[in-house]
């Protein structure tokens, strides 16, 4: 929008919520009109074509050669990258991603004999993608079925469905999209050497200590499992792995 912006003022957008980091945009450009800048920005995307189909992504599941062996070599990809790669395991297609009203076919009604079928065709599913008793029985949009955490699946689906929602949908996919959620993969293979670090492994997953605080009512507690795996991450990059964002 024709701003010239400050490197750490730009960098705290990747350490803080989008919601803080936004007050302190405000802070700094007073006139700055962010509804414009998303109108825009939404205006951009909308003109663009949407895949027909999913990239094929066979190299989520090759292994790479370490040159070092002594030396653990980190790459992060996308949260859309890691939601894509999910979908294309449980055969989402891109139309339904995208799709507001969509539901998860995991909770569509189905006969008795349709029902034991559906059971059958999770045996094909990655252990941290398989479908929740709440999954299984509350309607809900499909993109949440592709986060590899059960707890916090089963938590946003009874979250949002009481009347009114426990939580503001909107704002948590705000700060899912804008880095909350980061996917990591690992020449020697994810957290405890399952998988490939690929995204269907719940451990290949971190949470940024100002979501972990923030969604404390879907993450838990410090010694849940998300919490925990996102400390270990942490300090594979040598960071404070304490989970409370600082309020300095």
């Amino acid at each position: 929008m024709g701003y010239s912006m400050s490197s750490a003022l730009f960098d705290g957008a990747l350490n803080i919520s989008p919601q803080r980091w936004i007050k302190l945009l405000k802070l700094h450009y007073p006139d700055f009109d962010m509804r414009k800048a998303v109108a825009f920005g939404i205006k951009v995307l909308g003109q663009l074509d949407g895949p027909r189909k999913w990239p094929t992504l066979e190299w989520l599941g090759q292994a790479r050669t370490n040159i070092l062996p002594q030396q653990i070599n980190l790459t992060a990809m996308s949260y859309f990258t890691a939601l894509v790669a999910n979908a294309n395991h449980l055969r989402v297609t891109p139309d339904v991603l995208m799709d507001d009203y969509a539901q998860s076919n995991f909770c569509i009604s189905k006969s008795e004999s349709e029902n034991d079928s559906r059971e059958d065709s999770t045996r094909d599913i990655a252990h941290d993608l398989v479908p929740t008793s709440v999954q299984l029985s509350l309607p809900h949009h499909p993109i949440i079925d592709f986060i590899p955490w059960s707890t916090f699946r089963s938590k946003y689906i009874i979250a949002v469905s009481t009347d009114p929602p426990m939580i503001d949908e909107d704002d948590l996919c705000l700060d899912v999209m804008s880095g909350g959620l980061r996917c990591w993969g690992s020449t020697i293979g994810s957290m405890n050497g399952r998988g490939q670090g690929a995204p269907w492994d719940s451990r290949s997953w971190e949470a940024m200590p100002w979501f972990l605080e923030k969604w404390g009512i879907l993450v838990g507690g410090e010694d849940s499992e998300i919490s925990r795996n996102s400390a270990w991450w942490r300090m594979m990059q040598g960071i404070e792995t304490s989970n409370r964002e600082s309020t300095t």
